[in-house]
């Protein structure tokens, strides 16, 4: 019975999940883009837990440059969401002048609010009080010293790291 229940639950998922990727691909394709489709969304809880042991198959150029073989522009698409992927710094810059044009990933950016609205997860609308606030805190003189405090164990845990690959430790 249980068994019965475990199997039903998964081919309900599995059909939901098919046809929620049609749906999306369908959608996708009125952009005129290229489409790569991914059968389960990146941000599953059983795919972050299991993409470590799941064997990639296919091209590995293809996984590390995308845009060489699919163009400036195309378009990611798995059951939960579309993703345009932009290689063209014409239109990332054109993206970046007109960011008010385009909605924010409020989801995935709630779980930043852990200890209230940051700048982050502000609105449009907010977000220039949260600049404000912010921009007295972060000036050039401390931003340097940001960087330069950061790089120094970032330098050593990279020198480590090296030094690990030369002893024969196996690298990602």
């Amino acid at each position: 019975m249980i068994s019965q229940l475990f199997l039903g639950s998964a081919l309900a998922y599995t059909v939901w999940s098919i046809a929620c990727l049609e749906a999306n691909v369908r959608k996708a394709r009125e952009f005129k883009v290229p489409v790569v489709r991914l059968s389960i969304d990146e941000n599953n809880v059983f795919w972050i837990l299991l993409q470590r042991s799941v064997v990639s198959i296919g091209s590995p150029s293809v996984g590390l440059h995308p845009h060489l073989q699919l163009g400036p522009v195309w378009a990611l698409v798995s059951p939960m969401a579309i993703n345009l992927h932009f290689a063209d710094p014409d239109t990332i810059q054109d993206i970046l002048m007109r960011r008010g044009d385009f909605q924010r990933p409020t989801k995935e950016l709630k779980l930043l609010e852990l200890y209230g609205p940051c700048i982050s997860t502000a609105k449009w609308d907010d977000w220039p009080r949260h600049r404000k606030v912010m921009t007295t805190s972060f000036n050039e003189s401390i931003i340097k010293f940001v960087w330069e405090e950061a790089l120094r164990p970032s330098g050593g845990m990279v020198r480590s790291w090296a030094g690990a690959t030369g002893a024969g430790i196996e690298s990602y």
